[in-house]
């Protein structure tokens, strides 16, 4: 699952690929309207993350925040409630 949050200025989006063989492909994709809070994306991540059981990780990328994080769904739970998101 990959996480693009955004803001003012750009959407927020959550996707999600499968790997069959050698090949990935796009099997969800979510764009947030601007403004969108943190709090709600991070709600549709976990929500996703309980239905599909199967997904390994989270690449999250945080523009604002200027980092790049691989995160299993303990660790995306971990960090909203360090964050208090």
């Amino acid at each position: 699952m990959g996480v693009d949050l955004g803001k003012h200025h750009d959407h927020s989006v959550v996707s999600v690929v499968t790997r069959e063989k050698n090949i990935l492909k796009l099997v969800h994709l979510k764009r947030f309207p601007l403004k969108t809070a943190y709090a709600s994306v991070i709600g549709y991540v976990k929500t996703l993350g309980d239905r599909w059981s199967s997904i390994l990780y989270v690449i999250a990328l945080m523009e604002g925040i200027q980092r790049i994080r691989e995160m299993n769904l303990e660790d995306v739970e971990k960090w909203c409630q360090k964050h208090k998101i």
